[in-house]
Order: structure tokens, then C-alpha cells, then sequence
């Protein structure tokens, strides 16, 4: 983690904050320790393309095959994943009084990264579970499987932005009366994956960008999906409000959403013991 924060007076009157933050998150799963053990050939398994036996999709982890029962798992873990968060930030305040009026103004930038290596059951997974001798075990000894499964997948990487900027003036009308006010913009557009790797649904249509895949099924670049991005619309948000009395309250925000993500909500805060109360900060 790295942050850099620079608070400078330009003047006696004016202000300029400036924050810049990374962050790296890495986790792995699955990583075997110690060695695998023997592939899969040397523990009597047909494996390669074209056979009827096991393909190995993840040679580094290859070895004792997994299997397992009701009530525990021997074998090499079937994951191996690894994941990646970075996370960049970057906001900048710039204040000024000017008689009565303590101005504001800024914005910031938030951008988010996941990278992730599939978590899939790469070398395959035997279940045993007694189906047909009632004993999981004894049905591991006549090797008779409630099922394999194997699975493939590839890397993943997500992608967000985040971006706000607002405009506050604080007031003192009266040196029991303070008025804040000021709009605020925020723009959240949807995740999306940098290499257009995500699907949706769209009952009866046939995907254009990939023939064979199941009808309804569709993907980035067919009709109607855009790229980068299955959300159509991109909200937007305006929030300005607030003042305060001797009888202070708090206002409802007022949201505006060009997508239909969440319905308008709205709240009344009474604070009758308190002289002063700041309502609403824009840059907050």
C-alpha cells in the first residue's frame, strides 16, 4: 500500500488537499506445498488429447488425483487459483473564504483492477458417495464413482471506475445560521472485463458473435450488448441540500437515475438538542 497526501496554503484564505493512494491485494489458493506427488500416467490413468482418459489442464499442479468422499478429500487440490486486486485513488480539494463564504470544490478518482487465474477443477475430481454399495469407501475399493468432473477456464480480468466532482458554499447568514449548499456529481458506470469475456441473457436471441453458443445466451458485440460493459445506461446522480438553524433537520436527497438501479430514497433527521448541525457536505 502507498499514499501520498500534500495539504498546501496558497494563501492565507486558501487551501488545496491533495490525496494519491495504490493499493495491491494478492491471494492465492490451491498452491500446493511440498510437491504434487506422480502424474496422473503413473498412477495407472490414460491421460492426453484423443484418449478416453484424463487430459491434464494444469500440468504445474498434476499429481495424486483428487478424490473425494462424504467426510473428508485426499489428492491435489483442484483450484490453483490467484488473484490480483489493484486499487488507485486520486482526490484533489480546493477551498477558499471569501467574507461570510467558505468555498469548496474538488473531485476524485477511483479505479479498481481484479485479475483473476480461473478457479476450475482443472485435473479432474472423483466423488464417491456410496451409491451403490452404501459404503463411500467400499465404492472407492470396486471403483465405482458417483461422478468426475473436470473443468476449464481462463483468466479473468474486471475492470471499474469511479469518478465524483462537486461545489459546496458554506454561509454564516447569521452567527446562529449557517447555510450549506451545493450539488454533487457521481458516475459509477458497471464492472466490465478488458477483453469483452462476459455474458448475459437474452431469451430467443441467437449470439452473432458466437454462433454456436446456446441460444439466449449473448455476449459483448452482439446487437443490443455493448462493449466492455452488459448495462445499457450508466446512472448519474445530483445531490444538493441542507442548512442550518437552531432547530436543525436533515433534508431528503434528492437522486436521479438514468438506469432504474434503486428507488429514490429518502431520510429526516430531527436534532432539536444541537445549536448547529451540518447538514449535507458535498465534498464529504
Amino acid at each position: 500500500m502507498f499514499s501520498l497526501g500534500i495539504t498546501k496554503a496558497l494563501s492565507p484564505n486558501t487551501l488545496n488537499e491533495f490525496h494519491l493512494s495504490y493499493m495491491r491485494f494478492a491471494n492465492r489458493v490451491g498452491q500446493p506445498v511440498g510437491g504434487v506427488g506422480p502424474k496422473l500416467s503413473d498412477q495407472g490413468f490414460v491421460e492426453g488429447p484423443g484418449t478416453l482418459g484424463i487430459v491434464p489442464l494444469a500440468p504445474k499442479i498434476e499429481g495424486i488425483e483428487n478424490v473425494s468422499f462424504n467426510d473428508f478429500t485426499f489428492g491435489v487440490d483442484t483450484t490453483g487459483e490467484t488473484q490480483v486486486n489493484n486499487t488507485y485513488q486520486w482526490t484533489d480539494n480546493f477551498s477558499k473564504v471569501i467574507g461570510k463564504h467558505s468555498l469548496k470544490v474538488g473531485g476524485g478518482l477511483h479505479l479498481d483492477q481484479v485479475n483473476v487465474n480461473p478457479d476450475a477443477v482443472f485435473n479432474g475430481s472423483f466423488q464417491f458417495e456410496g451409491t451403490e454399495t452404501g459404503s463411500d469407501f467400499a465404492d472407492f475399493l470396486l471403483g465405482v464413482a458417483n461422478y468426475y468432473q473436470q473443468g476449464d477456464s481462463k483468466s479473468f480480468y474486471l475492470r471499474n471506475k469511479y469518478v465524483g466532482l462537486f461545489a459546496q458554499d458554506s454561509w454564516q447568514v447569521r452567527p446562529n445560521v449557517t447555510l450549506t449548499y451545493g450539488p454533487r456529481w457521481d458516475v459509477l458506470p458497471p464492472w466490465y472485463e478488458k477483453y469483452n469475456q462476459l455474458q448475459t441473457l437474452a431469451l430467443g436471441q441467437q449470439s452473432a458473435a458466437y454462433p454456436g453458443a446456446p441460444q439466449g445466451l449473448v455476449f459483448p458485440g452482439d446487437p443490443g450488448i455493448p462493449q466492455r460493459s452488459l448495462r445499457r445506461n450508466m446512472p448519474t446522480s445530483l445531490r444538493a441540500w441542507g442548512w442550518r438553524t437552531r432547530q436543525s433537520f436533515r433534508t431528503a436527497c434528492w437522486k436521479r437515475s438514468l438506469a432504474p438501479l434503486e428507488p429514490p430514497a429518502c431520510a429526516r433527521d430531527t436534532a432539536r438538542s444541537m445549536r448547529h448541525l451540518r447538514v449535507f457536505r458535498p465534498g464529504s
